[in-house]
């Protein structure tokens, strides 16, 4: 299994701490032979403990140069904590009196792939808990999904830009594909690549809810009001409440660039004249001053103007602060097996190094008030 937050894998890992061995290798460019089949038997071993998930493949044949793929769980299991293969019936089947081989990359620790996912996903959580921000990338499509963030506005009608809790603010821009009539279920977008399995976005001047995302097409409640095609689509939806003090809330949803603008790089909004104008008073401001602005949208760390992308820094960091947790267990196995080509000095990572990447990614907040992390700019 992958690491929770996909920010490093045990592989990278490894090849941080310099204990990579591979099989096939330099001194071996065969494949390792694991056992001959007799129509029966269903356990075989690998040679070496510490393998890797994601980096082995075995294979069935009469000689290790005309093989043929064995398929896991179809054919086979195999258990890293002890690199026990075990065949399916379907798997003793195919081997039937031939031999097994396997290629596959290990670490000369003998250190078990669930320690160090242990690792990984621990330093992964502290890294996130220390800069309070979201690494994805186009793949991953984790983003934090922000629901309905509350911000204060205030009554000066010439200064309506706020600063949201997270940033920076996933773009996503698209179109709708076709005409939505309301009682359907689905809306077709011209490209839904970017946006998540599920979420709530703007389509059309409305905020909608989506269930499912798959070949552009979203699946949304029939109850979503009719939509044109053409119509704009966006990750971020911008509401805003202006009854007066003691009424119920009642939200209307505002178009971009008409009546806001986002900057997504910095995470902040501006509420444009068009949104209240309305509403401004003799006395040159807004009525009510006790306006509400609620936010729905998408953040990640991402380039200015670019994609979410995970930096390479960020592995590192991940990599380092897992090296450290494993420390103790890395130091001991090394020097019980006399290990000369493993470097302990890679154990003491440099804490400033890593302080300093930390302190680059993290969302610097201000103030100690219920505006804290939405400050006015």
């Amino acid at each position: 299994m992958a690491t929770t937050n996909g920010l490093s894998t045990p592989l990278s890992l490894v090849r941080f701490l310099n204990v990579l061995k591979t099989i096939p290798n330099k001194d071996s460019t065969t494949k390792e032979t694991v056992g001959t089949g007799n129509g029966v038997q269903t356990t075989f071993w690998l040679d070496n403990l510490g393998v890797i998930e994601g980096t082995y493949t075995l294979y069935y044949g009469s000689a290790e140069t005309t093989t043929t793929t064995l398929t896991e769980t179809t054919h086979y299991t195999l258990d890293l904590d002890n690199s026990k293969i075990v065949l399916t019936s379907a798997g003793v089947t195919l081997l039937s009196t031939n031999n097994m081989y396997a290629v596959y990359k290990y670490n000369s620790l003998e250190l078990l792939n669930a320690d160090l996912l242990e690792a990984l996903n621990s330093a992964e959580n502290k890294l996130l808990s220390r800069t309070d921000q979201t690494f994805t990338n186009s793949t991953l499509l984790a983003y934090r999904e922000i629901s309905n963030e509350g911000i204060k506005g205030h009554y000066n009608p010439y200064q309506k830009v706020f600063d949201l809790y997270y940033s920076p603010i996933v773009k996503i821009h698209t179109t709708v594909n076709g005409a939505y009539t309301t009682g359907g279920t689905s809306i077709t977008l011209t490209d839904s690549s970017l946006f998540p399995a599920n979420g709530t976005i703007y389509i059309g001047g409305n905020k909608v809810t989506y269930t499912a995302n798959a070949a552009n097409v979203l699946t949304v409640p029939a109850a979503t009001p009719s939509i044109a095609t053409g119509a704009t689509v966006r990750a971020e939806v911008i509401e805003i409440s202006m009854e007066p003090e003691g009424s119920a809330t009642d939200y209307a949803v505002l178009d971009p660039d008409t009546e806001y603008e986002i900057d997504y790089n910095h995470g902040r909004i501006k509420i444009l004249a068009n949104a209240y104008w309305g509403e401004i008073s003799a006395e040159d401001r807004i009525y009510p001053s006790n306006y509400l602005i609620r936010t729905t949208y998408m953040q990640a760390w991402h380039e200015p103007d670019k994609n979410p992308e995970i930096p390479d820094e960020i592995e590192w960091v991940v990599n380092a602060m897992a090296a450290r947790k494993l420390m103790g267990a890395v130091v001991a196995k090394a020097t019980a097996a006399g290990l000369n080509d493993f470097n302990p000095s890679l154990m003491e990572v440099d804490k400033e190094a890593i302080q300093e990447v930390l302190n680059e990614y993290s969302n610097l907040n201000v103030g100690t008030s219920m505006y804290n992390k939405q400050s006015l700019s």
